[in-house]
């Protein structure tokens, strides 16, 4: 699906632009009549195009098929990704500033494409950013080695963006799920409907709402705690706990003054908590670094 923000190119950009909308409108319309309930409530990603080309390199009507086509196979391409065209002609130069229009028009993500080469030895350099992850989700060059005509626009070139679009970008849900690792036994808390248990499987699940945060605290007899703080985004989460056994013995070797050797032995009747120690040193030998045979 393609919404147009009103750039300033051709009339013949804007309604094409227009018509695939419509089109995808409908598509989209008759998804949700036989979706499932949990789909009803969920929402499809808004990438904001940003198309740049080499100055000198193409002439308008190569500029215009070649945006076109672009935009009519990503569009195409998963029918969870909603495409916004950019309303500045400039592509802002910063990722701040990619990031404060996207934000602007409604997008969590972009599609930066920029041309270079000309028909002759084309060059399309390709990056998509998804806001909600915070982070660049590929940056991939096509690069056809022939020359390129009007037919071979819309026959295989862009199958990366495609590829990109289809496998990295599904709609959000107002929920996903965290997963949590831990010993058996062990209990988990600062969760939604905690205390939560952790069975033999080592592991719970918990649906939680995006954009969230949360502080868990993970406790097991005879282990010290664990806490960990968690952002919850779009994608499920798996958190391994790694829980340590708290001590029961403990014993130290001594050595006073570099010279006389002990030892002293540690007993926890509460792990970690409270201890009962005794000890033993002794003076009756040790080590002599220097000569005190006088003494």
């Amino acid at each position: 699906m393609v919404v147009s923000t009103a750039r300033p190119h051709t009339i013949g950009r804007i309604a094409f632009a227009w018509c695939t909308a419509i089109v995808a409108v409908a598509s989209l319309a008759a998804q949700d009549a036989l979706g499932d309930p949990e789909d009803a409530l969920s929402r499809p990603r808004y990438m904001l195009f940003l198309f740049e080309v080499e100055p000198d390199t193409l002439d308008e009507q190569q500029e215009f098929l070649l945006y076109n086509s672009i935009v009519s196979v990503t569009a195409a391409a998963n029918d969870a990704v909603v495409l916004i065209e950019s309303p500045e002609l400039d592509v802002p130069p910063t990722q701040t500033d990619r990031e404060g229009l996207a934000r602007s028009v409604g997008a969590d993500s972009w599609l930066h494409v920029i041309v270079s080469g000309g028909f002759e030895d084309m060059v399309v350099e390709v990056e998509t950013f998804d806001l909600l992850r915070e982070r660049t989700i590929s940056r991939d060059v096509i690069r056809p080695g022939f020359v390129i005509d009007y037919r071979m626009l819309s026959v295989g070139l862009w199958q990366t963006i495609e590829t990109t679009l289809q496998t990295e970008y599904q709609r959000v849900t107002p929920s996903t799920v965290l997963t949590v690792e831990a010993l058996p036994g062990s209990e988990v808390r600062g969760l939604p409907g905690g205390p939560h248990l952790v069975d033999d499987t080592g592991r719970i699940a918990v649906p939680l709402p995006v954009s969230s945060t949360y502080r868990l605290v993970v406790d097991l007899s005879g282990h010290y705690r664990e806490q960990r703080e968690i952002f919850v985004g779009i994608d499920p989460i798996t958190l391994p706990i790694d829980q340590f056994i708290k001590p029961r013995f403990g014993v130290d070797v001594r050595i006073a003054s570099f010279q006389f050797v002990g030892a002293r032995f540690w007993y926890y009747p509460i792990p970690a908590q409270l201890f009962v120690r005794t000890g033993v040193t002794t003076q009756a030998f040790g080590f002599f670094l220097i000569d005190n045979s006088e003494r």
